[in-house]
């Protein structure tokens, strides 16, 4: 029923009507320290390893260490910054010393898992020594993944050096085995 009062209606801008355009704005920061972590990672307990050398089973031969080998540990890293053009990792004898005429080598595979600009293993076995070299180079923003099978794979083995037989002793070397992270 109408009453005869002309009919009106009250259009007023409302908060967050679109149709009115309101807007408002506030300050936001978004502060990101610069990453860079790594870890060894393993799924046998412990990222301690053992390598056994046994006596040859027949006179007159060498020491076999081809089965000398463990690749049961893993380089997990993660890294961001943006004041440093990429990252490298280094390995290196920390104390002890690899016995007279053997070699501790390692090896080092490609990255599984992960995103970004993952670093880049080197390209041949590296000898361990107390002097630091590279493993991973090119290390940019990126993570590996977290854990066992993510990361870069370690093989480590022995090398008996031929013509070094008369300097292999009988002992027990504990060695403690060094990774840096390093700005580039």
């Amino acid at each position: 029923m109408w009453l005869g009062q002309p009919w009106s209606l009250d259009l007023s801008a409302q908060p967050g009507n679109p149709i009115f355009g309101l807007t408002t704005e506030m300050g936001m920061a978004v502060d990101m320290q610069p990453i860079a972590i790594f870890d060894i990672e393993t799924n046998t307990g412990t990222t301690d390893i053992t390598l056994n050398l046994t006596s040859p089973g027949e006179a007159g031969e060498s020491l076999d260490t081809a089965t000398q080998v463990n690749s049961n540990n893993w380089i997990n890293y993660s890294s961001a910054d943006r004041d440093v053009s990429s990252r490298h990792i280094e390995v290196s004898v920390g104390a002890g010393s690899v016995p007279a005429g053997l070699e501790l080598l390692v090896s080092v595979g490609n990255c599984v898992g992960g995103a970004g600009s993952r670093g880049s293993p080197v390209s041949s076995e590296v000898s361990i020594s107390t002097v630091a070299q590279n493993i991973i180079t090119g290390i940019q923003g990126c993570y590996t993944g977290n854990g066992p099978g993510f990361g870069h794979q370690l093989t480590f083995r022995l090398r008996y050096i031929n013509s070094n037989f008369d300097q292999i002793t009988v002992q027990s070397t504990p060695l403690t085995i060094v990774y840096t992270m390093v700005d580039d």
